[in-house]
């Protein structure tokens, strides 16, 4: 795609009243004093095709309006254009953009206002109806970001335009199926297939984090292993340790038995005088059963001579529960009804206030009637043309009075139709609400009717809660102690006192079996320190034994540590080995990286690489002079001829062209750079004003 300017008109366009620049498809210089516009025609073209000035700017961000000097204020109602003749692949093509002003006047004011701005397009000579459907077009000649690239010298090798991390990327995308680059990747393909899609300082961070774990490990080891071996116990003889056990087992069994044999001596003592405590045993329960017999007979006597009185003293607990829940249902009905009523007569007050207000709106509509009804035609004609003066015709005037007289007829039995509507409906509602209300009247008096009869029921139940409390409970206390005295229960009592006194003799227990017991207990206390004795020391003895096993596990502890410190150690030279690997990969890919892109350009070189002060490789992307001089320290004209370098590659690489603008072009010759493309320089030149010089 090649794109060229043959001629550019500018109307009102940023300072510049109008103006017409015919370039004919060549190359040209805009000269000029400071201020005269070189710099609002590259904006012109830029704005034209995108609506943004060559900075990227839009029409908020800068003024495209002239500014008239009298008032300080931008020219008003003026159409703000730009039109461009350009060849586009051997065709013509008419492009203009217009920016408008949009005035309209506000309601009850006299002046008109400026309430915004809008656009307009036209292709060719025709008016395209959307900003979308001209945007379309310009794209399918070249893509926005493509142009940018082609037609300013600055737009890729300034940071202030194209962030270095793009530009890097676009500069990799040109050479990355270059043969240099391809070479690289197959001889390390290896650490290629390591990276895993990661970049390689990543890479490199990841190799660094398992050597320091490797190395954390291996010295932890190393250390354990060191720590393991100080920590070994000397050998020990078993077999010695094992007789000397066997001994102390011997003499603790003899000695058990022979206390066993005692205590089987103390058993039969003890078996024999069980036996006779058993007959004891016997007779002493069958006195407490007679015993219990005689309680037994005791509290029936006394259960028997309050049965009576307990019944009599249930039955009026019973009453005066029934009674006092009586007087809690009718109260609650009493409150329940009490409180329906109040809710109704406090509703039936507001429908009596709401009728009033609807009985008063009735009487204003009666009103209103009336007024209506009473009116009369009324019709003051005026006889004389308000503009000639003339007198107007008779017939004509009579016309007007009858048209008006049947206008006033129509509207005032509108009017009355209306209000005598409006009364039916109310008259309406009016009815239903007095029925309403008649409903709502009816409902208070059986409310008060159920409440009178409940707080009469209160009033019955608590008379006969009174009678009941009345009523004096019988004395369980006296009847009981009444028992008491009566002679069955004295001989009762008499018969349990002399039991008691016969179990008492048959409980004592002789003294020589409590001695027996307390003998087998020391014999069994003897029997348990030979045992725990026999323990401790078989114990210690065993302490001796584990420590020959203790011994052979740690060696087998150590064994297997010093395998894994070696598993350490080799995966610790293997990450170093990958690191040198990785660092080789680097070096090469940053070679042909730079080789293949600078192999691109005639009159500019690309840094891709740097290195920082502790020497990592870091990604960077700049550009120098062929001698190594960067960006940054270059004069002017040595700037734009890289950048002109740049576009001659680009443009290949994309197969497009597009008019080339470069500002400040006072030390930019002709020769200074070789590109197909139409160049246009902006040049500072003393003359009176602007002038177009094509070449």
């Amino acid at each position: 795609m090649e794109i060229r300017i043959n001629k550019l008109r500018l109307r009102n366009f940023k300072g510049v009243r109008s103006a017409e620049y015919v370039f004919g498809g060549r190359n040209a210089r805009l000269e000029g004093p400071n201020g005269s516009g070189k710099s609002t025609v590259f904006d012109a073209f830029t704005w034209l095709l995108f609506g943004k000035d060559h900075r990227d700017q839009t029409a908020t961000s800068f003024e495209i309006k002239t500014i008239d000097p009298s008032t300080g204020k931008p020219f008003p109602r003026e159409d703000h254009w730009v039109e461009a003749e350009l060849t586009v692949d051997g065709a013509d093509h008419t492009l203009r953009r217009t920016w408008i002003e949009k005035w309209e006047k506000p309601t009850g004011e006299v002046e008109d206002v400026m309430t915004g701005h809008a656009s307009a397009f036209a292709v060719d000579g025709v008016d395209v109806v959307t900003k979308q459907a001209y945007d379309t077009v310009v794209a399918g000649w070249m893509k926005e970001a493509v142009f940018k690239l082609l037609t300013n010298p600055l737009y890729f090798i300034d940071d202030a335009f194209t962030p270095w991390k793009d530009r890097r990327k676009a500069l990799l995308n040109l050479v990355k199926d270059a043969p240099e680059r391809e070479r690289v990747r197959e001889e390390y393909a290896d650490v290629i297939e390591r990276l895993a899609g990661r970049s390689v300082e990543d890479y490199r961070k990841l190799l660094a984090l398992e050597k320091a774990a490797n190395k954390r490990d291996l010295a932890q080891t190393l250390s354990r292993i060191d720590g393991m071996r100080e920590a070994l116990p000397e050998e020990t003889d078993g077999n010695a340790v094992r007789v000397r056990i066997d001994s102390m087992r011997s003499k603790m069994e003899a000695a058990v038995g022979a206390l066993k044999a005692k205590a089987e001596e103390i058993d039969r003592a003890i078996t024999s005088a069980d036996k006779a405590d058993e007959a004891r045993k016997a007779k002493n329960a069958a006195i407490w059963s007679e015993i219990t017999g005689a309680q037994l007979a005791m509290e029936r006597i006394l259960a028997e001579a309050k049965k009576g009185a307990l019944a009599q003293n249930n039955a009026r607990d019973e009453d005066r529960i029934r009674v006092r829940a009586n007087i809690k249902a009718a109260e609650a009905v009493s409150k329940g009804e009490r409180a329906q009523m109040d809710r109704t007569l406090a509703e039936l007050g507001q429908m009596e206030k709401e009728r009033g207000r609807m009985a008063g709106t009735l009487a204003e509509l009666g009103d209103r009637y009336r007024a209506e009804k009473a009116k009369a035609f009324e019709y003051t004609p005026d006889t004389r043309c308000p503009y000639c003066g003339q007198e107007i015709p008779a017939e004509t005037v009579e016309k007007a009075r009858a048209e008006a007289q049947k206008h006033f007829v129509a509207e005032r039995k509108a009017v009355i139709d209306k209000i005598l509507t409006d009364a039916r409906a109310l008259k309406e509602d009016i009815g239903k609400m007095d029925a309403r209300m008649a409903g709502m009247k009816d409902i208070v008096s059986q409310s008060e009717a159920k409440c009178k009869e409940a707080q009469a029921d209160v009033a019955k139940w608590t008379a006969e809660l009174g009678r009941l409390d009345a009523q004096p409970a019988e004395d369980l206390g006296a009847i009981e102690a009444q028992a008491r005295a009566g002679d069955e229960y004295r001989a009762l009592q008499r018969e349990e006192m002399a039991l008691r006194a016969k179990a008492l003799q048959t409980a004592n227990r002789p003294d020589d079996v409590d001695e027996l017991v307390r003998q087998r207990k020391a014999i069994e206390d003897q029997i348990a320190d030979e045992r725990a004795g026999f323990a401790r020391a078989e114990l210690e003895a065993q302490g001796a034994l584990s420590v020959g096993k203790v011994r052979a596990e740690q060696l087998a502890l150590i064994a297997q540590k010093e395998r894994e410190a070696k598993n350490f150690a080799d995966a610790l030279a293997k990450c170093e080995r990958d690191e040198a690997r990785a660092a080789e990969y680097v070096q090469a890919d940053i070679n042909s990286v730079e080789d293949a892109i600078n192999g691109m350009f005639r009159a500019s070189r690309w840094k891709m690489f740097d290195r920082t002060i502790d020497g990592r490789v870091v990604e960077t992307c700049e550009v120098t002079s062929p001698d190594g001089v960067p960006y940054r320290s270059m004069n002017d004209a040595q700037k734009v001829i890289c950048g002109m370098d740049f576009i001659r590659v680009f443009s290949e690489h994309c197969g497009g062209q597009a008019p080339i603008f470069i500002d400040n072009a006072e030390g930019i010759l002709r020769d200074s750079f070789d590109t197909p493309a139409q160049v246009i320089r902006l040049v500072v030149k003393d003359t009176p004003k602007l002038t177009l010089v094509t070449e």
